[in-house]
């Protein structure tokens, strides 16, 4: 991470609407707790958002690459057969398991099949949040703050700490803007396919990783974004986040006043709070200190 810190962003932007039933629960835990809400990939407002072409082999041409030499014989670990067929084998449990459902997991078919679900449910067990570069944005306050009802918090970026725990150490990456919707092949949904091999960190810089999770559209290049992402199947839920830390709440031109109170009430003496005014000058958001 280090080599790569130079080329990341220095702060980040989280445009949030206020007009849903979590909202202060979500500031509380972002401001004082440095907790960020991952929710659902399948719930982004980009249809194709971690929904890449799957170019599926055809069953002749399936069977044929997984006879080639050298292939593995089994498709998944055990942490990935008992997610997809809803058991919870232990290693010697699956070790054991009667010749024919071997036989049957094994199979071309059963495989083709599997990788298929994978590929059209991969949105479902992935939770994401999303964040921009974009300081002052219009159309993301626009898009995103419920037309400039909302806030938007600014986030610094520390990638210098080395001593946290591995489930505490999540960190936004950067979002490709390209003309062509990425296409994944089978034998790199097979490749992707074992669970092991994912939390082990073997993809995590990965062009498998980067097609499926970071790519987007050039028509949606002006939010700029970055994204956390989790694939463990879990709900959606708050993730610690040591890395992001809140460092300033800025109030959406249209926010409603007593919003606005509370936010004051609650967090003044815990972060800098700005409130978003009109440029006399150009077509710009300035912010002044509450």
């Amino acid at each position: 991470m280090s080599d790569e810190s130079e080329k990341l962003a220095a702060s980040l932007f989280r445009y949030r609407s206020s007009n849903t039933k979590h909202f202060f629960e979500e500031l509380s835990k972002a401001i004082l707790n440095s907790s960020i809400f991952l929710s659902s990939a399948a719930s982004l407002n980009d249809p194709m958002d971690f929904r890449p072409y799957y170019d599926e082999l055809s069953l002749p041409d399936f069977v044929r690459m997984f006879k080639e030499p050298n292939r593995r014989s089994r498709l998944m670990s055990r942490e990935r057969f008992n997610e997809i067929s809803g058991r919870n084998l232990s290693r010697g449990e699956f070790r054991k398991l009667p010749g024919n459902k071997l036989k049957a997991v094994n199979s071309a078919s059963v495989k083709r099949k599997i990788l298929r679900t994978m590929a059209s449910e991969f949105p479902h067990h992935t939770r994401v949040a999303c964040f921009s570069e974009a300081e002052s944005s219009i159309p993301m306050w626009a898009h995103y703050t419920d037309n400039h009802r909302g806030i938007c918090l600014k986030y610094r970026l520390d990638w210098a700490q080395n001593d946290l725990p591995e489930k505490a150490d999540i960190f936004p990456l950067k979002v490709q803007y390209v003309d062509e919707r990425p296409i994944l092949t089978t034998e790199e949904w097979n490749n992707f396919s074992d669970r092991s091999d994912y939390e082990t960190g073997n993809f995590g810089n990965s062009d498998i990783l980067s097609k499926i999770c970071l790519h987007k559209s050039e028509e949606w290049s002006y939010e700029r974004e970055w994204r956390v992402f989790v694939n463990d199947n879990s709900k959606p839920k708050y993730w610690y986040a040591p890395r992001l830390t809140p460092v300033s709440l800025r109030l959406g031109l249209n926010i409603g006043e007593e919003t606005k109170r509370e936010i004051l009430a609650r967090f003044s003496s815990k972060i800098e709070i700005l409130q978003a005014v009109l440029s006399p000058r150009d077509f710009s958001l300035m912010y002044s200190p509450v």
